[in-house]
Protein backbone atom coordinates (compact mmCIF):
# COMPACT_ATOMS: atom_id res chain seq x y z
CA UNK A 1 0.00 0.00 0.00
CA UNK A 2 1.39 3.39 -1.03
CA UNK A 3 -1.49 5.78 -0.21
CA UNK A 4 -3.51 6.18 2.95
CA UNK A 5 -6.65 8.26 2.41
CA UNK A 6 -8.62 9.00 5.60
CA UNK A 7 -9.99 12.44 4.85
CA UNK A 8 -13.21 13.84 6.30
CA UNK A 9 -13.71 11.34 9.12
CA UNK A 10 -13.66 13.72 12.11
CA UNK A 11 -14.84 11.10 14.62
CA UNK A 12 -11.49 9.27 14.61
CA UNK A 13 -9.81 9.56 18.03
CA UNK A 14 -6.16 9.82 19.09
CA UNK A 15 -6.35 6.20 20.20
CA UNK A 16 -7.39 5.20 16.67
CA UNK A 17 -4.50 7.18 15.15
CA UNK A 18 -2.09 5.41 17.52
CA UNK A 19 -3.51 2.03 16.52
CA UNK A 20 -3.20 2.94 12.85
CA UNK A 21 0.40 4.07 13.40
CA UNK A 22 1.26 0.83 15.19
CA UNK A 23 -0.20 -1.25 12.33
CA UNK A 24 1.69 0.71 9.66
CA UNK A 25 5.00 0.39 11.53
CA UNK A 26 4.49 -3.28 12.47
CA UNK A 27 3.69 -4.24 8.86
CA UNK A 28 6.54 -2.10 7.51
CA UNK A 29 4.25 -0.30 5.10
CA UNK A 30 6.07 2.06 2.79
CA UNK A 31 3.46 4.80 2.51
CA UNK A 32 4.22 7.75 0.25
CA UNK A 33 0.94 9.70 0.45
CA UNK A 34 -1.03 10.43 3.62
CA UNK A 35 -4.29 12.36 3.44
CA UNK A 36 -5.88 13.39 6.75
CA UNK A 37 -7.74 16.47 5.50
CA UNK A 38 -10.78 17.50 7.52
CA UNK A 39 -10.17 15.20 10.46
CA UNK A 40 -10.27 17.86 13.20
CA UNK A 41 -7.48 15.81 14.79
CA UNK A 42 -5.86 18.54 16.87
CA UNK A 43 -2.32 18.63 18.22
CA UNK A 44 -2.22 15.29 20.05
CA UNK A 45 -3.16 13.27 16.98
CA UNK A 46 -0.88 15.46 14.85
CA UNK A 47 1.95 14.40 17.16
CA UNK A 48 1.13 10.71 16.53
CA UNK A 49 1.09 11.25 12.76
CA UNK A 50 4.40 13.16 12.85
CA UNK A 51 6.01 10.34 14.81
CA UNK A 52 4.66 7.87 12.24
CA UNK A 53 6.14 9.91 9.38
CA UNK A 54 9.52 9.88 11.09
CA UNK A 55 9.38 6.13 11.78
CA UNK A 56 8.54 5.04 8.23
CA UNK A 57 10.54 7.74 6.41
CA UNK A 58 8.87 7.12 3.04
CA UNK A 59 6.17 9.81 3.08
CA UNK A 60 6.41 12.26 0.18
CA UNK A 61 3.09 14.08 0.56
CA UNK A 62 1.14 14.74 3.76
CA UNK A 63 -2.18 16.58 3.87
CA UNK A 64 -3.03 17.85 7.37
CA UNK A 65 -5.41 20.58 6.21
CA UNK A 66 -8.51 21.46 8.26
CA UNK A 67 -7.34 19.72 11.42
CA UNK A 68 -7.40 22.36 14.18
CA UNK A 69 -3.62 22.19 14.44
CA UNK A 70 -2.16 25.00 16.55
CA UNK A 71 1.36 26.20 17.31
CA UNK A 72 1.92 23.03 19.34
CA UNK A 73 1.22 20.87 16.31
CA UNK A 74 3.36 23.19 14.17
CA UNK A 75 6.31 22.34 16.46
CA UNK A 76 5.77 18.61 15.80
CA UNK A 77 5.61 19.29 12.06
CA UNK A 78 8.74 21.45 12.30
CA UNK A 79 10.61 18.53 13.86
CA UNK A 80 9.72 16.40 10.82
CA UNK A 81 10.80 19.14 8.40
CA UNK A 82 14.17 19.51 10.19
CA UNK A 83 15.02 15.84 9.68
CA UNK A 84 17.42 15.61 6.77
CA UNK A 85 16.59 11.95 6.10
CA UNK A 86 12.92 12.66 5.30
CA UNK A 87 11.67 12.45 1.71
CA UNK A 88 8.83 14.95 2.20
CA UNK A 89 8.15 17.07 -0.88
CA UNK A 90 4.77 18.57 0.08
CA UNK A 91 3.04 19.42 3.34
CA UNK A 92 -0.47 20.87 3.22
CA UNK A 93 -1.45 22.72 6.39
CA UNK A 94 -4.13 25.11 5.14
CA UNK A 95 -7.16 26.00 7.28
CA UNK A 96 -5.59 25.24 10.65
CA UNK A 97 -5.04 27.45 13.70
CA UNK A 98 -1.31 28.07 13.45
CA UNK A 99 -0.42 31.56 14.68
CA UNK A 100 2.77 33.65 14.89
CA UNK A 101 4.85 31.34 17.08
CA UNK A 102 4.03 28.29 14.96
CA UNK A 103 4.73 30.14 11.72
CA UNK A 104 8.17 31.14 12.98
CA UNK A 105 8.89 27.53 13.97
CA UNK A 106 7.93 26.35 10.49
CA UNK A 107 9.98 29.09 8.83
CA UNK A 108 13.04 28.20 10.86
CA UNK A 109 12.58 24.51 10.02
CA UNK A 110 12.45 25.06 6.26
CA UNK A 111 15.53 27.30 6.18
CA UNK A 112 17.90 24.38 5.70
CA UNK A 113 15.51 21.90 4.07
CA UNK A 114 16.35 21.33 0.43
CA UNK A 115 13.79 18.56 -0.24
CA UNK A 116 10.51 20.23 0.66
CA UNK A 117 9.00 21.87 -2.42
CA UNK A 118 5.49 22.78 -1.23
CA UNK A 119 4.40 24.02 2.18
CA UNK A 120 0.84 25.30 1.95
CA UNK A 121 -0.04 27.19 5.10
CA UNK A 122 -2.80 29.32 3.65
CA UNK A 123 -5.77 30.32 5.81
CA UNK A 124 -4.00 30.09 9.15
CA UNK A 125 -3.40 33.05 11.45
CA UNK A 126 0.29 33.80 11.00
CA UNK A 127 -0.10 37.53 11.63
CA UNK A 128 -2.81 37.34 14.28
CA UNK A 129 -2.81 39.13 17.57
CA UNK A 130 -1.53 42.43 18.89
CA UNK A 131 2.11 43.21 19.44
CA UNK A 132 2.74 42.08 22.99
CA UNK A 133 6.02 43.59 24.13
CA UNK A 134 6.84 46.05 26.89
CA UNK A 135 7.31 49.68 25.98
CA UNK A 136 4.77 51.85 24.20
CA UNK A 137 7.19 52.83 21.43
CA UNK A 138 8.21 49.29 20.42
CA UNK A 139 5.44 48.86 17.85
CA UNK A 140 6.21 52.26 16.35
CA UNK A 141 9.91 51.41 16.08
CA UNK A 142 9.10 48.18 14.25
CA UNK A 143 6.43 49.75 12.04
CA UNK A 144 8.72 52.66 11.18
CA UNK A 145 11.56 50.39 10.09
CA UNK A 146 12.27 49.75 6.44
CA UNK A 147 10.91 46.37 5.28
CA UNK A 148 14.44 45.00 4.89
CA UNK A 149 15.25 45.92 8.51
CA UNK A 150 12.02 44.84 10.21
CA UNK A 151 13.39 41.51 11.44
CA UNK A 152 16.59 43.10 12.78
CA UNK A 153 14.63 45.92 14.43
CA UNK A 154 12.15 43.50 16.04
CA UNK A 155 14.91 41.13 17.14
CA UNK A 156 17.01 43.92 18.68
CA UNK A 157 13.98 45.27 20.57
CA UNK A 158 13.12 41.81 21.82
CA UNK A 159 16.71 41.15 22.92
CA UNK A 160 16.99 44.51 24.67
CA UNK A 161 13.88 43.66 26.69
CA UNK A 162 14.99 40.08 27.41
CA UNK A 163 12.05 38.56 25.52
CA UNK A 164 11.90 35.20 23.85
CA UNK A 165 11.11 35.87 20.15
CA UNK A 166 8.32 33.32 20.34
CA UNK A 167 6.49 35.52 22.87
CA UNK A 168 6.00 38.21 20.24
CA UNK A 169 2.82 38.01 18.18
CA UNK A 170 2.54 40.79 15.66
CA UNK A 171 -0.34 42.29 13.75
CA UNK A 172 1.59 44.51 11.36
CA UNK A 173 -0.27 44.01 8.06
CA UNK A 174 2.12 42.65 5.40
CA UNK A 175 5.20 43.15 7.57
CA UNK A 176 4.58 40.83 10.49
CA UNK A 177 7.65 39.35 12.11
CA UNK A 178 6.52 35.88 11.05
CA UNK A 179 5.85 36.99 7.46
CA UNK A 180 9.31 38.50 7.26
CA UNK A 181 10.87 35.33 8.73
CA UNK A 182 9.06 33.36 6.01
CA UNK A 183 10.34 35.72 3.34
CA UNK A 184 13.87 35.52 4.73
CA UNK A 185 13.84 31.70 4.83
CA UNK A 186 12.71 31.50 1.20
CA UNK A 187 15.45 33.78 -0.15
Amino acid sequence: MRKLEISKNPMITSKSYQLLSDIVVKNRMSLSHLNFEGQDMGDDSCHIICELIQKIGSVIIINLSKNNISCIGAEYISQVIRRRDMKLRAILLNWNKIMGKGSIQLAMAIEDNSCLQILDCSFNSFGSGQLKVKGATSANKILGAQPSNIIKTAESLIQSMNYDPFDVLADLEGYTVSAMKWAKSLI
